[in-house]
């Protein structure tokens, strides 16, 4: 299978501290990859230099075949890249239906600026996408006003009406209530298998229900990989992420 995303010694140090230290990673087209580790470990900060929103110290990140190392977050996302972030960044005086259909428009063939025919299909391609993640009733509700939850599951939306080919998720399950982790884990299970997931989650049980491999990360650096099995097994993982003797 042909990789999708090859991550190879990135780097981010931050005067002294060394947040990433040498990381490498190669996702496959579908991949259910997490990235797990201590606080401080390096994993959001590996989704920012993927994303793009923070600048490599060195290594390189190719997509599809391009490096993309040098390109801007915009770019990347227009060439297929989406996330989320540990808080919704949401428009929260907009609706949801809005959050949605502004999210797609720069996706969108037509660049024109709402054209009759193009508000149209931006709309019903909106809709579609919250039809699917069950927040169709609060199409007309603004962001704001929606619980912590559905927040989270509007945020998803607003990645995936993008259509993207690498969804980034940045701690998802932070601070839901376990009734919203069920529908956060049915929505992830339910995404696309050709879309590729790399999951950034605090929450094992979240990782076990969504990721086919885990990555443990320490000190900025690649401690082991495996299946969720074999890292909860793992005693050095243990003993250095969950802090526990052997």
């Amino acid at each position: 299978m042909t990789d999708q995303l090859v991550v190879t010694d990135l780097k981010r140090h931050f005067g002294q501290l060394r947040a990433v230290d040498g990381f490498s990673l190669t996702l496959a087209k579908g991949d259910r990859h997490a990235l797990i580790g201590c606080n401080g470990a390096g994993k959001s900060t590996v989704l920012h230099m993927i994303a793009g929103a923070v600048k490599p110290t060195a290594g390189r990140i190719r997509f599809d075949g391009t490096d993309i190392t040098g390109r801007g977050s915009h770019r990347r996302s227009r060439s297929g890249i989406a996330r989320t972030f540990q808080t919704p960044a949401l428009l929260d005086t907009f609706t949801c239906l809005e959050n949605l259909i502004l999210a797609a428009r720069p996706h969108h063939r037509d660049h024109r600026w709402w054209p009759k025919a193009r508000r149209a299909a931006l709309t019903e391609k909106a809709m579609r996408q919250l039809e699917a993640l069950n927040l169709a009733d609060d199409a007309d509700v603004s962001a704001g006003e929606l619980s912590h939850g559905r927040r989270r599951l509007l945020e998803i939306a607003v990645a995936l009406v993008a259509d993207p080919r690498l969804l980034l998720l940045d701690e998802p399950a932070a601070g839901l209530t376990e009734a919203d982790k069920e529908r956060l884990v049915d929505c992830l299970r339910a995404l696309p298998t050709e879309l590729t997931v790399l999951l950034v989650e605090h929450h094992q049980d979240v990782v076990t229900a969504i990721a086919d491999t885990v990555t443990v990360l320490h000190n900025g650096q690649k401690l082991t990989s495996g299946t969720p099995a074999e890292i909860a097994a793992d005693p050095q993982v243990a003993e250095v992420y969950l802090g526990t003797a052997a």
